[in-house]
């Protein structure tokens, strides 16, 4: 075994009760026929154990990482179930339609692209929006996980949700 699988399976294995509590979290905002929590949480796993660089994180720090994977498992997820609606050279009859609702992934998207161009400038805002908002922490909790002060979070939140404002309107 690589160090990054035990260094994973370690920290999983630990940190599972916190694992499923992210996983359910993300999993609130998403279509009911989706995955269960520990279907979330092995995906990611899985991911995770093929990272090299796992190796002296804190436990903070890896469910942060976690976090960031599970979303990004449910972002491939909606792009799979997305596709799969239109495959490569078929026409839409609009008569074939089906008017609906989206699953949230599927709606916020551009939000989530949004985001990804926001912590290219922007890191630590980006974080703290993520956190809050995708990961529902309260900001006494991205306080805990972050280490900045209550402060610092309100005001990296106020910036960071003006300039996705700004992003999503470009």
């Amino acid at each position: 075994m690589t160090p990054s699988i035990d260094t994973a399976g370690i920290l999983a294995g630990r940190l599972h009760g916190d694992l499923r509590r992210i996983a359910r979290c993300h999993l609130a905002r998403e279509r009911r026929d989706e995955l269960e929590p520990v279907s979330l949480v092995s995906e990611t796993f899985l991911r995770l154990a093929k990272s090299p660089c796992l190796d002296g994180v804190t436990d903070a720090q890896f469910l942060a990482v976690a976090s960031v994977c599970m979303g990004r498992v449910l972002i491939d997820k909606a792009r799979l179930r997305c596709a799969g609606k239109r495959p490569h050279g078929h026409q839409v009859d609009l008569a074939d339609v089906e008017l609906s609702v989206p699953p949230v992934v599927e709606r916020t998207l551009p939000v989530r692209e949004a985001l990804r161009q926001l912590a290219r400038r922007h890191p630590r805002r980006a974080r703290v929006v993520r956190l809050r908002f995708f990961e529902d922490l309260s900001l006494e909790e991205v306080v805990l996980r972050t280490g900045l002060s209550l402060a610092t979070v309100k005001r990296e939140l106020k910036a960071g949700l003006e300039g996705l404002r700004d992003l999503l309107r470009h």
